[in-house]
């Protein structure tokens, strides 16, 4: 038996608490003798005990899933952030702010209080439904319905680095690697139909400059299409899957098929990382999506000369109602918008390089740990910090000694 711990049934908290047992067996002693080594192993590369150790960061359940940062964590935190922010600079992107909290309109609209609301801190201010955002993609969009938008401008890459936070189970936390309080190295790229193929490629080379160059991870590359609960029309997501297959195809570089994995609003393709136990973990993600721009009648005006009198060809619209439930006492209807003459939709491509910060940090911790003491790759961040520790505490030592000598 190697651990235990409670859980509800069928995962729902409305249900019987029950007791879950974590056994394994072996057909050989070898083999397990092999395992308890490899757990070994585990428990001194866990993060969790390499940010105790250092100094870096700990976990408190007076605040379950949120990290909080000794000097030296928020050291490697923020130069992570600064170091992305550099190379976005450099490759055009624009850094953006939005706010935690949104009116609970802005989630029906994005279709994320349909689809993801179990994973919402929602709660009730004024009478009114609000909810912390989950994700950062309905607060640029809100930036970009502010002013009108040209054709000329695309494409338009907007970066944030925002706070998130996602109502995890509590069986669920793990470290840094699930949390519910965390930060994404974000953006959003509006673009026309003729870009996108160009764009996702920059965001594959930049995440691949990023893992292999700069970090030497060994990466794969997932592609994952439409899940059963999706947004929008069929023909869309066929588009938007046909557009990321092209782009991985010309990459050249070998990636896999997840059916069904893909977001609710679009088809993506992930990074995966693998730590220092070969365990696989989702860093970073470049999404295509065709949902959102409708669901925020998001428009840009065209280089077409619009004639008078030509008539806009008709389909069919989809429209959401939202009664009236225990957050908000009014009832929500979301519906397609028609395209005024002359001007046409954007797509937005989701993409995040690290991904969430803290589950990258955790990662490299524990990658990381393997050079410890021998600085083979001086770009890892955190080995600064890791080199600086040690020093310390051999010069502590050395004191310590000479004062015993005196």
């Amino acid at each position: 038996t190697a651990k235990n711990s409670g859980s509800y049934w069928l995962g729902r908290q409305d249900l019987d608490s029950l007791q879950r047992v974590y056994g394994v067996s072996f057909p050989t002693a070898k083999e397990l003798k092999e395992y308890e080594k490899m757990m070994e192993e585990a428990e001194r590369r866990d993060h969790r005990n390499v940010g105790r150790q250092y100094e870096l960061f700990f976990f408190n359940n007076i605040s379950p899933g949120s990290c909080f940062y000794f000097p030296d964590g928020a050291y490697v935190y923020n130069r992570l952030i600064s170091f992305m922010r550099e190379e976005l600079r450099c490759r055009g992107y624009q850094e953006t702010i939005s706010p935690n909290i949104f009116n609970l309109k802005l989630w029906k609209t994005s279709g994320h209080y349909k689809n993801y609301k179990e994973h919402m801190f929602i709660l009730q201010v004024e009478k009114q439904g609000f909810g912390m955002k989950p994700m950062n993609c309905p607060g640029a969009c809100i930036i970009y319905q502010e002013k009108l938008r040209s054709y000329k401008e695309f494409p338009l890459r907007y970066s944030e680095f925002g706070v998130l936070h996602r109502n995890e189970f509590s069986g669920s936390l793990a470290g840094l690697f699930r949390v519910r309080r965390f930060v994404q190295d974000d953006a959003h790229i509006f673009a026309r139909i003729d870009q996108i193929e160009q764009e996702v490629m920059g965001c594959l080379d930049l995440a691949i400059y990023i893992y292999a160059t700069v970090f030497q991870f060994d990466y794969e590359l997932v592609f994952a299409t439409r899940p059963e609960k999706f947004l929008g029309k069929v023909e869309d997501w066929d588009r938007a899957e046909s557009a990321l297959k092209r782009v991985l195809e010309k990459l050249g570089a070998p990636w896999r098929l997840n059916p069904g994995d893909g977001a609710f609003y679009g088809p993506k393709i992930d990074i995966m990382l693998k730590d220092a136990l070969g365990r696989g973990h989702q860093i970073g993600t470049v999404q295509l999506d065709f949902q959102l721009p409708v669901r925020f009648n998001l428009q840009y005006r065209t280089e077409e000369v619009v004639k008078e009198g030509k008539e806009e060809e008709k389909k069919d619209k989809l429209k959401e109602v939202y009664p009236p439930d225990e957050y908000d006492a009014e009832q929500f209807v979301w519906e397609e918008q028609d395209l005024k003459p002359g001007f046409a939709r954007p797509v937005i491509i989701h993409r995040a390089i690290l991904g969430s910060i803290e589950r990258f940090l955790g990662t490299l911790l524990e990658l990381s740990l393997i050079h410890i003491s021998e600085p083979t790759r001086p770009l890892y961040i955190s080995y600064a910090v890791f080199c600086l520790k040690k020093k310390k505490k051999k010069k502590k030592k050395t004191q310590q000694t000479k004062n015993k000598k005196k």
